[in-house]
């Protein structure tokens, strides 16, 4: 006898799938010494990475984080360059981005019981 639901594993291929390829994507974006090159030659527009990645976030998370997102967005967007942004505001879009996946993951680590 089952207990619990049965989930047949052929179902959850195809979202592991789609999960691996966007896991593989926003890596092949986010390059850190790519970024350290651009930083340095006042080049880096971290708006295209961070735009991926909200867009990601927000299709596997609960709508409440959307703001979140939203605002870290838009401040990647505004440390374009030719923008008054510095190295800093750039390099804390990362952090801030960092800071929104930790959270993310502690919700799902206690929801999980974990």
């Amino acid at each position: 006898m089952l207990s619990g639901p049965y989930v047949n594993p052929d179902s959850l291929h195809a979202p592991i799938q789609e999960h691996a390829e966007q896991a593989s994507y926003i890596q092949s974006l986010f390059d850190p010494d790519l970024i350290e090159q651009e930083l340095k030659h006042d080049v880096f527009d971290p708006s295209g990475l961070f735009e991926v990645i909200g867009a990601t976030l927000k299709a596997h998370c609960a709508p409440m984080r959307d703001l979140n997102v939203d605002s870290m967005v838009e401040t990647a967007k505004a440390c374009a360059p030719g923008s008054n942004a510095t190295a800093r505001d750039a390099v804390n879009v990362i952090r801030n981005c960092l800071e929104l996946l930790e959270l993310m993951k502690l919700v799902c680590l206690v929801l999980l019981g974990g």
